[in-house]
């Protein structure tokens, strides 16, 4: 999808509704639980609008997710952008406690009993020179795709897309469709005229927030044109 997520925060005055409708767009999979979790770059720069979504974030971080499974962690400040993770907390905890994922973590040095242990010890190795891939398992991938990148499984390389792909191709790219048709969701909800801060602070089947009261904007149908111009 040819779109860039400032055609969807410009559609929103209010300072909030604006950093909201970003987080929507950059964490869909996680707002439609078909991803536990996100990485999020936020740049500390002034974008046309005149807004810098660096100092809405600093400014709403507090109230943005005042409600709802979804949360965030700030993850590591490196010149003018902050890398942060969008989670979803029930479904990050199933993830982390899977049998291979926690057996893998521990061999990496990972002692956790809850998933905010866990957050805190990848936050720790998200400071250091290398990155760390085993963040894959966060952020939901097949797990063979993360085993087979990280030279922990004998696993063909068959293919990439937002990640490498190892072993059966069409498992991935069945989870890959999966989280294109999310965020086709997500982008559809939000040109529907619906505030926002309700998908991020509620978090409900998004199928069901289109029905939610409107915000006086434009039309869907000229928000998709924007978006996709």
């Amino acid at each position: 999808m040819g779109i860039h997520w400032t055609s969807l925060t410009e559609r929103f005055p209010d300072e909030e509704q604006c950093l909201a409708s970003f987080i929507a767009w950059q964490a869909a999979e996680v707002i439609s639980n078909v991803k536990p979790a996100n990485l999020v770059n936020i740049f500390d720069r002034e974008l046309a609008c005149g807004r810098n979504i660096h100092a809405l974030w600093q400014k709403y971080k507090a109230t943005v997710f005042a409600a709802g499974e979804i949360r965030a962690l700030e993850l590591k400040q490196k010149n003018n952008s902050l890398l942060i993770l969008i989670y979803h907390q029930e479904a990050l905890a199933k993830v982390l406690q899977k049998h291979v994922v926690k057996a893998t973590l521990g061999k990496l040095g990972y002692r956790y009993d809850n998933s905010i242990e866990a957050l805190a010890q990848l936050k720790e190795r998200m400071q250091g020179a290398d990155f760390p891939h085993e963040v894959g398992f966060f952020l939901g991938y097949p797990i063979k795709d993360v085993l087979g990148f990280m030279g922990l499984c004998n696993l063909p390389h068959v293919g990439n897309g937002p990640w490498k792909m190892y072993g059966k191709r069409e498992a991935s790219m069945a989870t890959w469709k999966e989280h294109l048709a999310a965020r086709k969701s997500v982008l559809d909800t939000l040109c529907s005229n619906v505030n926002p801060l309700f998908l991020l602070q509620k978090n409900p089947p998004v199928s069901n927030v289109r029905n939610s009261p409107q915000l006086n904007h434009n039309s869907p149908e000229s928000c998709f044109l924007s978006a996709m111009g």
